[in-house]
């Protein structure tokens, strides 16, 4: 049985063909929301998020993305969460390529309305500061879904089309967002998720990832027509590749130095070389190689990679610009 509830929630939607399922998951919710708010083909991000919020008229509303399939009892698990000081209550979704995500949001519309969406390149962590500057927490909604650990806490399934074009402008986003927040422990992490990961896309994310370190930009890059067209032109024959190994390939062996920088010239050196030879096979495999290897700086190793084959050719100025982009990072 539906229970009434001082929720809204407000769909984001750019065309998904998830979407009617999407509808269908909020309006199944145990805690049914007292409206529904359709906000569709507005960006960038922050600009949609501002405009949904501006329409709610409840206590609290979640954001909800058109390929997010919510489990029945997700609004009533982070609807659980809040005390009179918490501003944000955050649920885990199941995503097919990274695992387990921080997705599903609850927010209470008072704290927005003091605290809207900037236009930054990560405007919701920016939010996030924001809110706590104003006296407002977030909190972790808890759940344990199944036996299996890598769905505990988990309020539903994140589905989106991961395409070529989609997974080379989210982890370019996702790179630049890293570099902007100075998050070496974020993009750490997310390597580490792409590296546990079976999914056929996930050397192209890191690619992608290492890439989108050296992107510049100051405003929301969250928009359909953001731009990959000469990432995608470079990265495909390398998805060609992956999925082509018919059984597990030998790794070459790798060894880094404790100095950086000669680990990123190294590397970045590398890729153009593989590049210029168009070879497409030793990229996947040395990003395999490095993935298996523990050291702190591998990370750095695969940003050289990954920029030194989208580069294609060296040049000294372009090369130090990058690097002094990276020492952000460092630690």
């Amino acid at each position: 049985m539906q229970k009434n509830s001082d929720i809204t929630a407000v769909i984001l939607s750019m065309g998904e063909a998830t979407l009617p399922k999407c509808v269908d998951s909020v309006k199944k919710q145990t805690l049914a929301p007292d409206e529904i708010i359709y906000v569709k083909n507005i960006s960038p991000f922050y600009k949609a998020w501002n405009t949904g919020m501006q329409k709610v008229k409840t206590r609290y509303f979640v954001q909800v993305d058109a390929d997010m399939l919510l489990d029945e009892n997700c609004f009533e698990k982070l609807h659980a969460c809040m005390t009179p000081t918490t501003g944000l209550a955050v649920g885990h979704l199941r995503d097919p390529l990274l695992g387990r995500i921080r997705g599903i949001k609850l927010f209470r519309h008072d704290c927005c309305q003091m605290v809207p969406f900037p236009n930054t390149i990560s405007p919701d962590t920016d939010f996030y500061k924001a809110m706590g500057d104003h006296g407002w927490n977030m909190v972790l909604a808890l759940n344990f879904y199944s036996n299996n650990p890598l769905y505990w806490h988990t309020l539903g399934d994140h589905r989106p089309h991961y395409h070529l074009e989609y997974i080379i402008a989210k982890f370019l986003r996702l790179g630049c967002r890293y570099r902007y927040r100075v998050s070496p422990g974020g993009l750490k992490h997310m390597f580490r998720l792409l590296e546990n990961s079976y999914h056929p896309m996930s050397p192209i994310a890191q690619f992608a990832l290492a890439n989108g370190l050296f992107m510049k930009g100051d405003r929301d890059l969250l928009t359909p027509d953001f731009s990959v067209g000469i990432q995608q032109n470079v990265l495909a024959p390398l998805l060609q590749t992956s999925n082509s190994f018919t059984s597990t390939p030998k790794l070459p062996e790798v060894k880094l130095k404790n100095d950086p920088r000669e680990t990123f010239l190294k590397y970045y050196q590398m890729g153009i070389d593989f590049r210029r030879s168009q070879d497409s096979i030793q990229p996947i495999l040395y990003l395999q190689s490095l993935s298996n290897y523990k050291h702190r700086h591998k990370w750095v190793a695969k940003a050289g990679l990954g920029a030194g084959y989208t580069s294609g050719c060296y040049n000294q100025k372009e090369f130090e610009n990058k690097f002094h982009m990276l020492t952000k990072l460092l630690n």
